[in-house]
């Protein structure tokens, strides 16, 4: 579980040495994101079940099972579910690194 919004986040990539992230996130019912990381890069997803919001700045979009989305991770942004299921959503995002 990550912090209050009770969201839970399954790492997928084998790795955390590179800059490519996968993960899925569960996000129960009547939960949202909280505290997410803005900087450089992309975020995108796929909702794999279930019905999110996605917030991207002042755009507020409700994607539900195979729906799609990309955006730069330098733009304020928060996930949420006001639905009665569970949503899971394959997250992928770039993470960049301060050279040595």
């Amino acid at each position: 579980m990550v912090g209050k919004g009770r969201l839970e986040k399954e790492l997928l990539s084998p790795t955390t040495d590179r800059d490519l992230r996968f993960m899925i996130i569960h996000v129960p019912p009547g939960s949202a994101s909280e505290d997410v990381i803005v900087g450089g890069g992309e975020k995108g997803g796929l909702v794999l079940s279930g019905k999110i919001d996605l917030i991207v700045g002042d755009e507020r979009v409700s994607l539900g099972e195979g729906d799609s989305f990309q955006f730069d991770s330098d733009t304020a942004h928060q996930i949420a579910n006001p639905h009665d299921e569970v949503a899971a959503v394959l997250w992928i995002m770039t993470v960049r690194f301060a050279p040595l």
